[in-house]
């Protein structure tokens, strides 16, 4: 394998539907907000995907990281590749002792983007039918999300085969959204 493009394809192949070229989940760790986009989102969007951005600004909050958050948002939006952002964790992980935590830690970010998304819940299943949810009430107009990361050396919840027990749920997704993409049409 010689790219991200090589990768996603392999995948796409996996569960026989365009998902990793079409929409990736990208996470970007404390301190990796670099003054480019990242490599694997320059070499998908080549191949037209859109990105969800995971970021994880300083847990100090202080303004120099906003300044650098502001930085790396105006090299994206220079880009013109298309992407959203959410900030780092849900209130309900073990990244931060109390939902109030998190909180503070969001509306101290939210002001340099005002674009940042909603809470979701960690667990696949309940996941993946929120997301249902949400498009089927009208409140997710077009996409499908993967929830995958490896970075930092750790791995969580990458689809390794074409026999990963999340596949089904990623295809009623997808089949649910291209449901609502019909019946908008």
């Amino acid at each position: 394998m010689t790219s991200f493009l090589d990768a996603a394809n392999i995948y796409d192949g996996y569960v026989g539907l365009s998902l990793a070229t079409t929409f990736e989940k990208v996470y970007l760790g404390h301190g990796a907000l670099p003054s480019h986009p990242p490599e694997k989102v320059t070499h998908l969007a080549s191949a037209g995907c859109q990105f969800l951005v995971s970021i994880e600004p300083s847990r100090t909050m202080t303004a120099s990281e906003q300044t650098l958050l502001a930085k790396w948002l105006t090299s994206m939006n220079n880009s013109g590749i298309p992407y959203r952002v959410v900030l780092y964790s849900e209130c309900n992980d073990k990244a931060f002792k109390t939902a109030a935590d998190w909180f503070a830690y969001w509306s101290f970010y939210a002001p340099v983007d005002t674009t940042f998304g909603p809470m979701t819940m960690p667990w696949w299943n309940e996941y993946g039918s929120y997301l249902m949810h949400l498009i089927n009430t009208g409140k997710i107009t077009l996409g499908t999300i993967n929830f995958a990361a490896k970075a930092n050396g750790r791995t969580v919840d990458v689809i390794n085969s074409a026999t990963d027990p999340r596949i089904p749920m990623i295809k009623q997704m997808a089949q649910t959204v291209q449901a609502a993409a019909r019946t908008a049409a």
